[in-house]
């Protein structure tokens, strides 16, 4: 597990990843499951889920802004539309496409709006 960081315009998107350890077959990318904390906690309440992920699948779990060691300069907590806009930004500039996704709290919130705004991305709930 491993944990990274983004920058999108005047956002850091912190994230914890798990990459797949069993070789990919015909190089088709990897499945992925996206975990979404809650409040007022941050991605490291998914860590002992992470390890359990299997091993042909991709694990990613950010922190929202505001929480852990994501930011926005100047700007709050945000709302849960701002939350699930960050989430689809990562999912963009980590190529993507379609995802698994799991919310707890306030990350099942941030889940219902993205089925709301772009439902194109979660493959399953």
């Amino acid at each position: 597990m491993r944990r990274d960081r983004v920058e999108i315009g005047r956002k850091t998107i912190s994230y914890l990843a798990v990459e797949p350890s069993a070789p990919q077959v015909h190089q088709r990318p990897p499945r992925t499951v996206v975990f979404l904390h809650a409040f007022p906690l941050q991605a490291a309440m998914w860590e002992s889920t992470l390890g359990s992920v299997p091993n042909d699948w991709r694990a990613i779990a950010p922190d929202f802004r505001g929480f852990g060691e994501s930011s926005l300069p100047d700007a709050g907590n945000g709302s849960i539309a701002e939350l699930a806009g960050d989430v689809v930004d990562l999912l963009d500039r980590l190529q993507i496409a379609r995802t698994a996704v799991i919310g707890c709290s306030m990350g099942g919130y941030v889940l219902f709006e993205l089925l709301r705004i772009a439902p194109n991305y979660v493959g399953a709930v």
